[in-house]
């Protein structure tokens, strides 16, 4: 038997890559698209099906067996045809002399043994390989690209956000066994205009996303402000504002690019529509409960590691933190916004506008796509009447509150609130901050958002996510065996990033500075950014947060 070492993974090179490629097209939209018919989709889910259950019940030798017994078979089938050939060829012609001597008994019994031979071979591959596929190559294409020998790490990912796709990427192309467990349905994608730069940038370029996720930029040219009549005061170009970045692009966009690139790996599984019911970790597991939509039975499964990344108001990071931490962790900076989709204009392109109100009201437009355009409404100072609103998570009475308070006053915001009311891709929020001393517990561990979020006030959201992702996941990659060694290092070195990205600029008060109360700070703002648009101070003023993290290898 073919002994392989115990301490890492199977290791691929280029051709092998393809040959993975090639196994996972059921798995790949585009490819399917090209023309893989339906019945090698269902025998190539049939065969995941296998191998992961297989991998579940800690079977590592059955699937080194799986991986190898092509090549095994072909080597045994050779040497078996070799030696019947040599019976047939030596001893056949004896067994017809018309003597019936010992020789011609002995001709007889190798010729025999050589068919014999030949048989059993035959029929030992087609019970070996009807057990595992019907089709010779794909079943030991799959358990390859994906197989590691003796100890095959489970991971669970809640979330399939921008942090859980970037993490079970890099997870599955080291051969772990991730599962991503989402709340929504498939394609169920919210979310408004996102950027990508520096670090974030490098890491999907490594992922070979970069001219994907460039194909699909919204061309934003820069941010231009206007007053209440829609005439142009100043103008920021992209790039250059610290508002509009180069790289521009729709979240769900993004999220569906990097969702497909980890789904394209036959070890990883995005299961839609459900939730995590409960968790219970011992040493050497996570013990995790799993609730189906519209199915009230729950599943329990056990992983090695458990990642949460479900956004700002993690309830599967309630279940990890001790109570005390749990309301703690989320610091509210006192502001609301409200972000959504509305029918496109002509004049919504390609630039960005910005409009300011008293009470620290601000309107904001930015270009979408040539149907839709984003909006956004954001104040800026503690509202009960928000409050109350995002606690009662009912959108109707979110929409009328930002509706209220927003109608009638003046250049596009009556067509704002008219597209806010009629849009299904609304979100609203309190603006806020996650800060924790610690981001895991046991072999549980928190992820972007639901570790660190910035807020949407520092535009490092993206940035921290992607980020984040790839140094827990190099972290696990090296000590998985030691989870609370791998959870302390991705602390260590993630931490100085996330503190000096995560604080709001100026202290704390851009919110207010940038969101006048009344009418002579709308003003005196307004001369402002048309004195520094006017002498382009932008081009000597560097952009905060553009800065580049020296990666580790994965």
């Amino acid at each position: 038997m073919l002994v392989l070492p115990q301490d890492r993974p199977l290791d691929l090179d280029e051709n092998s890559d393809k040959v993975f490629e090639s196994s996972a097209a059921s798995k790949s939209k585009d490819r399917y698209n090209k023309g893989l018919k339906e019945e090698d989709e269902q025998h190539m889910q049939a065969v995941l099906k296998r191998l992961r259950d297989t991998c579940r019940n800690h079977r590592p030798n059955a699937v080194l067996v799986y991986a190898l017994q092509t090549p095994m078979m072909l080597l045994a089938g050779s040497v078996v045809t070799f030696l019947a050939g040599i019976c047939s060829v030596v001893f056949a012609p004896l067994a017809i002399q018309p003597v019936w001597d010992d020789k011609a008994k002995i001709a007889v019994g190798f010729s025999a043994a050589g068919g014999f031979c030949i048989i059993v071979f035959a029929t030992s591959s087609f019970l070996i390989h009807s057990l595992f596929s019907s089709q010779p190559g794909h079943a030991s294409k799959i358990a390859l690209a994906g197989c590691r020998p003796v100890s095959m790490p489970r991971i669970i990912v809640v979330g399939a956000g921008i942090a859980g796709s970037v993490l079970a990427y890099w997870l599955g192309k080291h051969g772990f066994l991730v599962v991503v467990i989402e709340r929504s349905p498939p394609g169920n994608e919210s979310g408004q205009v996102i950027d990508v730069e520096g670090s974030a940038e490098e890491i999907v370029k490594r992922m070979g996303v970069l001219e994907q996720i460039q194909s699909n930029v919204t061309h934003e040219a820069g941010i231009r402000f206007v007053d209440e009549a829609g005439r142009e005061f100043g103008r920021f170009p992209a790039g250059k504002s610290g508002v509009s970045k180069e790289i521009e692009i729709m979240r769900p966009a993004l999220a569906e690019i990097l969702l497909t690139a980890a789904d394209s790996f036959p070890n990883v599984e995005f299961r839609n529509n459900r939730t995590v019911q409960s968790i219970h970790q011992s040493d050497s597991r996570v013990h995790v409960e799993i609730k189906e939509r519209g199915n009230e039975n729950l599943s329990e499964e056990e992983f090695d590691i458990l990642v949460a990344c479900d956004g700002l108001r993690s309830p599967t990071r309630d279940m990890i933190l001790p109570l005390s931490q749990r309301e703690s962790c989320v610091k509210s900076v006192n502001a609301f916004a409200a972000f959504f989709s509305i029918p496109a204009e002509p004049r919504d392109r390609p630039w960005a506008t910005s409009y300011f109100r008293p009470g620290r009201r601000c309107a904001f437009l930015k270009p979408q796509t040539e149907k839709e355009s984003s909006a956004y409404l954001t104040i800026a100072k503690h509202d009960q009447r928000l409050r109350d609103a995002r606690l009662s998570r009912n959108v109707k009475l979110q929409k009328e509150t930002m509706a209220e308070i927003f109608q009638g006053q003046g250049w596009e915001t009556e067509r704002i609130v008219k597209g806010m009311m009629e849009t299904k891709n609304f979100y609203f929020e309190e603006v806020s901050q996650v800060k924790l001393e610690k981001w895991s517990q046991g072999r549980c561990v928190l992820l972007g958002d639901t570790a660190y979020c910035p807020s949407p006030l520092t535009g490092q959201g993206t940035k921290l996510a992607i980020l984040g992702a790839y140094i827990l996941a190099s972290k696990l990659v090296k000590d998985i065996d030691n989870p609370a060694e791998a959870f302390e290092q991705y602390d260590k070195e993630m931490r100085p990033y996330v503190n000096k990205l995560q604080p709001i600029p100026l202290g704390g008060y851009l919110p207010k500075l940038i969101n006048p109360d009344t009418a002579w700070g709308v003003w005196l703002l307004g001369t402002i950014i048309s004195w520094l648009s006017w002498f382009q101070v932008w081009k000597y003023v560097p952009i905060p947060g553009n800065e580049s993290y020296t990666l580790p290898e994965l």
